[in-house]
């Protein structure tokens, strides 16, 4: 489910509502249907806040009646369901039977950079002024476009996969000379590689998702978990990380580099003297284009099988927080289990960028010429088919597997606070019926980390 972003001007998104009898706090009868509830999304940008010494107030406002399995949108954007801290006003239904709220707004606490900000703007609450420069620092350098910050955020992941990734590779054939044997070629390499993909999704999964793979982001626009307007930008962040990446091995191991070959860049994997497949991937000698790209496609769709089963919470999913690690876990299973054709790249911006690099970098046409230009475009090719049967087979056997759903509802139980703005706190939450399984909507308490999710 993908996160409403605060740094947009006022949104209006819906949400489907399937219900039976009465109508949304008209009292009028009506047949089943399902109807567009419209979530009004405002706020007020951070740095007006700011000047002007107030907390950022983020309202939304929904009737809650009920809500579709399939809605695409939180009710309440990230900033809110990220505050541990914050207030609710609730609104009656007007029709009696019904004495659950209608509507929430809240108003999250500020966050510590939103203080920081404040305490910039009066220096009576700053202490030796210490906040002030990072905060000032903080600002200059963020990105107003939410779109921007998620491309940055692959572009680092994908870089770091690559850095720890092909920095094993590289410290396993420049070390052996080329004649590594079995624990080091199938074994530390993969470990390494399982490493950089959870240390990758780790730093970019909270603003981005963390694919580091074009073929993962193409599976997860085709299920409409991102939006295809973002695609070619995780592309593009995908493939300069991985460029970059190659480039920081490559002045690292520089004069190991020249050690090892003399200055000759080789590419045929069968040299002893090759360096090439440090940053891309080259097929066994028997290896034939039609048995690589099945070798790419089944691969990768072995990767999306499993990565769709972690992150569906339909599903026996892991708290968030594993599922790093077990991604990364799946890349070295996927490897020690069928790295022997061709090194599984199973993610065109993983081969293509550093192949890229390669070319420019002294390796020549080389890596592209590689068995008279039948090999390069099948790393590429392969995993984005690859992807898409993965999605399709994960669907087929499970996603589109789970019981029909039932008659929603969300029931919000508050306690008054009191106070002079008669306010409230959201404490506990009823269930959504999914079949036979009981699907819970999530509301956060005092200690809470989220306010309201709809799973």
């Amino acid at each position: 489910m993908s996160n409403a972003h605060l740094d947009r001007a006022p949104t209006e998104t819906f949400v489907r509502d399937g219900t039976e009898g009465e109508g949304a706090g008209s009292g009028t009868a009506s047949r089943s249907s399902e109807r567009e509830i419209p979530i009004r999304l405002t706020h007020q940008p951070a740095s007006e806040s700011a000047r002007q010494g107030r907390p950022i107030p983020t309202v939304v406002t929904s009737p809650l009646y009920s809500s579709h399995q399939q809605e695409r949108e939180p009710f309440l954007p990230q900033r809110l369901l990220d505050s541990p801290n914050f207030a609710v006003d609730t609104t009656n239904n007007n029709n009696n039977n019904n004495p659950h709220p209608r509507s929430v707004s809240a108003t999250p606490s500020p966050s510590k950079l939103d203080k920081e900000a404040m305490a910039d703007q009066h220096p009576d609450e700053v202490i030796a002024g210490r906040a002030g420069w990072r905060n000032k620092l903080a600002r200059a350098t963020r990105f107003p476009n939410a779109l921007v910050r998620e491309g940055l955020a692959e572009f680092l992941g994908s870089a770091i996969l690559i850095i720890f990734g092909n920095g094993a590779v590289a410290e396993v054939v420049l070390s052996t000379k080329g004649k590594g044997g079995p624990v080091n070629d199938f074994f530390s390499i993969n470990i390494a590689y399982g490493l950089a993909v959870a240390f990758g999704v780790y730093i970019a999964g909270g603003v981005s998702g963390g694919h580091l793979n074009p073929a993962v982001s193409l599976a997860m626009a085709c299920l409409g978990k991102i939006q295809w307007r973002k695609v070619p930008v995780y592309f593009l962040a995908q493939y300069l990380g991985c460029f970059v990446g190659s480039f920081i091995i490559w002045a690292i191991y520089y004069d190991a580099l020249f050690e090892h070959d003399g200055g000759i860049r080789i590419t045929d994997p069968a040299h002893i003297n090759a360096t090439a497949g440090i940053f891309a991937s080259y097929p066994q000698h028997y290896l034939s284009w039609s048995n690589g790209l099945v070798d790419q496609i089944f691969a990768t769709s072995f990767l999306l099988i499993g990565i769709l089963a972690l992150t569906d919470e339909r599903n026996t999913a892991p708290p968030k927080g594993v599922v790093p690690i077990l991604v990364g876990l799946l890349v070295t299973a996927i490897g020690l289990s069928y790295g022997y054709n061709c090194g599984y790249p199973i993610n065109p911006a993983r081969d293509l960028g550093p192949r890229i690099f390669t070319s420019i970098a002294g390796w020549g046409l080389a890596p592209f010429n590689f068995r008279s230009h039948g090999w390069f475009w099948i790393p590429v090719v392969g995993p984005h088919l690859g992807a898409l049967l993965g999605v399709a087979i994960y669907q087929l056997f499970i996603g589109n597997q789970w019981p029909a759903l039932q008659r929603t509802g969300i029931e919000l139980q508050v306690v008054r606070k009191g106070g002079a703005n008669d306010e409230y706190e959201l404490v506990k939450s009823s269930h959504l019926r999914h079949g036979d399984v009981t699907v819970p909507v999530s509301l956060s308490t005092k200690d809470g980390q989220r306010l309201l999710e709809v799973r």
